[in-house]
């Protein structure tokens, strides 16, 4: 996949008060920058955000998500249609639900639905794609998302040590240097890894009192001091009552200090500084933001310089910036920030009304459009009840995720708080946050010796089936014609293909937008007798002497440990919220209201409706006898509940009974079955357990022991028979041995995943006795701003604040977030 409209930065520098234009790089012999931001951005993986309806859930209610897939780089959508595919998975570590969908214009819409009797606690989101597999984990989307108990008031007590404190230390640029100002950050964490304010002070190795020490921000600290040689440093606090001692990481005699700043709204400061005879002579400085160099910059040997960068000319996002030394080694590194002041998008959402009374009309209008929106902007608007008022700290958001936290390993806490304001303080704070955090996608070593990381798996842009054959019974792959046939009327086809001797073949390039059947067919090779299908024929042909395995890539590991953290700001609050949705959901009873909550569909403990699970028990039982399974024929129990009062003489009135359009006829004074029409109906071909049968053996079979009856019509049918209807009846006989069928298999493929349409009632024609108790009052995911800049929706019968909030990103590859908020009393 290719990135659109890349181009190098040129930035100004002032270097000891010169400024001067660097239109070409610099570079060391050992450090080639033609090729560097080509293996840079070998690194920069597709990016995958998911935006949902509201922060928080109760069971029962379904997560509305709009999955964006755009480039690493640009943050820009692919031509395509790619392929990605997400896991709902629950507290336990288990995915539970698996969707793959098709990424057009670059999103694609989701609904997950959860039920009553879902397990609470903190789920987790995860959406990848095959291509993000070839790098690992922490290069998926994984994020919490909590289902809410309501069960209790209190939040759990946790048996935790009151006294344990651990502070880690982090030298800004990597070292502290004998002789040279260093700053170090720190961060002290209690046993549940949450960031405590220390105060304390720094001593040396003689006790001798040389600072103060205290936390800023979260636990986050920073110390200032210049290292003497054969010095150690060591911080001494109290905490829960006891004294701590925590040592410093021990000086380099000779070295680097490189200091990053980027408190001002408008340019970013940079300080080398070095304690060597030949000061940063030879040394080299290289900026680089998402895979693209923005500086690279030959130092001109002096101890100490500083270079000063407008935040215009970079990109928004995290910025590396990395000095190498004379012999091109890494020895000083550092992450900073920038926001970009001509990046800011502008869409603000704003209501006709501050109040409202129940199901009222609200007219909201997204105003201060920025240029940077287009034809081809979509957003995703949703309007939420926010009992906590958690608008304000909502968290991740698209614009925090892609610019930030997606570059990242490991959780910045509510990190929405630092994309509220361009201003000195909040960009100090995040100052010091980047200072703790030293992960970076790719490791040095390997960009300087041309190591590029190893691309297993390709990028994905349709569905793939894919198998093996062998010899029946004996493992062993065989050369093989493999013949697929698509039954669905709606994406018939037939397709060949001839295998290689490991029998592996792959038929690629569907684009199922529903549940379809589908038939693989082997035959062992033979050049002199290939038997091919031609186009738009279907017969059965798989030969008795082969295996057909279907090839899977397997789901991904799951690995909680990189799950971007949901935090529970009010959980008093929030249980209270949990508390009172279950209460309304189960006070709904009615199956015809339009806001009921349907008891046939609520979860059991397997985590399926009954009708998924009726529905699994015949796909076990035709498993068992070797029988073919279709997912989307139709298929009737005969001991569903409305078929159990009914006694049958024989098996042909049980057919008639059981099956619409199936008629018991009499003729010679022999039983008949007529499919389609009593007079001018066809005679179908009635099959048993896999097995034509005769009408006198049917006489015989006891309605009692029939288990499943299915109806194959069309190219279904041609499995058994030509004449375009096969009734099969299947037995529920125990002694039934499993008839196999070498060289055929059949499968149900789900395709990809269709997202449902919100309903949001117009009260205007609309109406309901039912009370609205709805949580989510409106969620639109592809709203065009500027070709629909005012929508409408009704308010419902649950008082409160709600919020309204918008997510999207431009054609540029701009990401933008707003919102308000109203009152419904």
């Amino acid at each position: 996949m290719h990135l659109k409209n890349r181009h190098i930065f040129r930035l100004w520098l002032i270097i000891f008060g010169i400024v001067g234009s660097f239109t070409s790089l610099l570079c060391q012999p050992s450090l080639d920058t033609t090729d560097l931001e080509a293996f840079l951005g070998a690194y920069q993986v597709e990016k995958i955000y998911v935006a949902h309806d509201k922060p928080s859930y109760a069971p029962g209610e379904t997560i509305w998500c709009k999955v964006y897939l755009v480039d690493g780089q640009r943050h820009q959508s692919f031509s395509g249609t790619p392929v990605v595919y997400v896991d709902w998975i629950s507290p336990a570590g288990k995915a539970i639900k698996s969707y793959t969908l098709q990424v057009v214009k670059g999103y694609a819409l989701l609904d997950i639905p959860t039920e009553d009797r879902d397990t609470t606690g903190a789920y987790t989101l995860r959406a990848y794609t095959q291509f993000q597999r070839n790098f690992g984990p922490q290069f998926y989307f994984q994020k919490e998302i909590d289902l809410l108990d309501f069960r209790s008031t209190k939040e759990e007590e946790r048996a935790t040590d009151s006294t344990s404190l651990a502070v880690s230390f982090f030298p800004e640029g990597g070292h502290l240097v004998e002789g040279l100002e260093s700053t170090v950050a720190f961060r002290a964490e209690n046993a549940d890894r949450e960031g405590v304010n220390i105060e304390g002070v720094l001593v040396n190795q003689a006790g001798a009192k040389v600072g103060e020490v205290f936390g800023l921000h979260e636990g986050i600290g920073l110390i200032k001091l210049i290292p003497q040689a054969n010095e150690r440093y060591f911080i001494r606090t109290t905490y829960g009552g006891q004294a701590h001692e925590f040592t410093l990481p021990p000086a380099l005699p000779e070295g680097f200090v490189l200091k990053v700043s980027t408190r001002s709204s408008k340019e970013v400061r940079l300080s080398i500084k070095a304690n060597l005879v030949e000061g940063t002579k030879g040394c080299l400085l290289v900026g680089h933001l998402r895979g693209e160099v923005f500086l690279v910059q030959e130092l001109d040997g002096s101890p100490a310089m500083t270079l000063t960068l407008a935040k215009e000319e970079v990109p928004s996002g995290l910025m590396h910036f990395t000095l190498f030394d004379g012999q091109g080694r890494p020895v000083a590194e550092r992450l900073a920030f920038n926001k970009n002041p001509t990046e800011s998008v502008s869409l603000s959402p704003e209501t006709d009304e501050e109040f409202y009374g129940t199901r009222r009309p609200v007219r909201l209008k997204l105003e201060g459009l920025s240029p940077q929106l287009d034809s081809a902007t979509t957003v995703s608007l949703s309007v939420y009840y926010d009992e906590a008022a958690t608008a304000g700290i909502r968290g991740l958001d698209i614009k925090n995720y892609l610019w930030l936290q997606s570059e990242l390993r490991g959780n910045i806490n509510n990190i929405g708080q630092y994309f509220t304001e361009d201003s000195p303080r909040i960009n100090t704070l995040l100052d010091l946050i980047l200072m703790t955090h030293g992960w970076r996608k790719f490791n040095w070593q390997d960009i300087l010796q041309r190591k590029k990381p190893r691309i297993v798996l390709p990028p994905e842009e349709h569905l793939t089936i894919a198998g093996k054959v062998t010899r029946l019974e004996r493992d062993k792959p065989v050369r093989a014609e493999v013949q697929l046939s698509v039954l669905s009327p709606a994406y018939f086809s037939a397709l060949n293909v001839t295998t290689e001797e490991d029998g592996i073949f792959a038929f690629r390039g569907f684009d199922f937008r529903d549940t379809v059947d589908v038939l693989l067919q082997a035959n062992v090779y033979n050049e002199r007798q290939v038997e091919k299908l031609r186009e738009g024929e279907f017969r059965r042909t798989g030969s008795r002497f082969v295996d057909i395995a279907l090839l899977d890539v397997d789901q991904p590991e799951i690995q909680l440990e990189y799950n971007i953290s949901a935090k529970i700001y009010f959980p008093e609050t929030l249980k209270r919220y949990a508390y009172l949705v279950a209460q309304e959901r189960a006070s709904v009873q009615d199956p015809t209201s339009a806001f009921s909550v349907n008891l046939d569909e609520v979860t059991v403990s397997s985590g399926r409706n009954r009708a998924q699970i009726r529905e699994q028990e015949i796909e076990n039982l035709y498993d068992e006898k070797g029988l073919f399974y279709f997912g989307t024929t139709q298929k009737f129990r005969a001991d569903d509940p409305q078929f159990a009062d009914f006694k049958y003489r024989t098996v042909f009135d049980q057919i008639g009974h059981i099956v619409p359009r199936a008629y018991m006829v009499t003729a010679g004074g022999r039983p008949r079955v007529l499919y389609g029409s009593p007079v001018n109906g066809v005679e179908p071909t009635l099959v048993v357990d896999g097995t034509i049968a005769s009408a006198s053996s049917l006489l015989n079979l006891n309605p009692n022991d029939i288990a499943v009856i299915d109806v194959l019509e069309g190219d279904y049918a041609k499995l058994y028979d030509d004449d375009g209807v096969v009734i099969s009846l299947v037995t529920k006989r125990p002694e039934n041995i499993k008839r196999p069928n070498p060289g055929i298999k059949t499968l149900t493929h789900p395709g990809f995943y269709r997202a449902r349409t919100f309903f949001s009632p117009d009260y205007a024609t609309f109406t309901s006795e039912d009370a609205d108790y709805r949580t989510t009052l409106y969620w639109e995911p592809e709203l065009n701003p500027e070709a629909q800049a005012e929508v409408e929706f009704y308010t419902g019968d649950r008082p409160g604040r709600y919020t309204v909030w918008v997510e999207g990103i431009t054609a540029a590859g701009l990401p933008f977030t707003g919102r308000t908020s109203f009152v419904i009393r």
